[in-house]
């Protein structure tokens, strides 16, 4: 029992390392959800660890993330073309490049005829952000008087009359 009991934290941690969600694996090996999740969390020790691989999952997700915007951001649109100008298929572009495409157009004998990329400065953008690099603020104009302020807050209190 502590064997398959042990087998199973594997398996379950190692699809969670993989980017997986709980649900996943119950849903891949035919367990019901409810039932695993009771499992984990009627033990703290099991819940410590299933709450420190979902920690570690959205972790490498938000790599990803950070990764995905970085490559968009700063893809080079010159590795689409070959030396002589003409566009590359795309079999022989970067990775990075082909992940940037948002859209391919084809003429009526069937040939690329043009290939819209995604927004850099968006992308770039996006990424200042999740890298806090860019703070968005709202500023809101109004009075409010201590007196409203200190009367909202006290319990019992309704909302302050004018």
């Amino acid at each position: 029992m502590a064997s398959r009991r042990a087998a199973t934290l594997a398996a379950i941690h190692a699809h969670l390392a993989e980017g997986g969600s709980l649900r996943g694996w119950c849903r891949a090996h035919d367990v019901r959800f409810a039932e695993v999740y009771a499992w984990i969390q009627g033990d703290e020790a099991l819940a410590k660890q299933y709450a420190a691989a979902k920690e570690a999952r959205l972790e490498a997700h938000a790599e990803h993330v950070n990764e995905a915007a970085y490559e968009l951001s700063d893809v080079d649109l010159a590795e689409a073309y070959d030396a002589r100008g003409r566009l590359k298929p795309l079999h022989q572009m970067p990775r990075a490049l082909r992940r940037a495409i948002t859209a391919i157009e084809y003429d009526e004998d069937g040939n690329v005829a043009k290939i819209k990329f995604v927004d850099q400065l968006r992308a770039a953008e996006f990424l200042a952000k999740l890298r806090r690099m860019l703070v968005e603020r709202v500023e809101h104009e109004g009075k409010v008087t201590l007196e409203e302020l200190v009367g909202g807050s006290m319990p019992g209190e309704g909302a302050p009359t004018p």
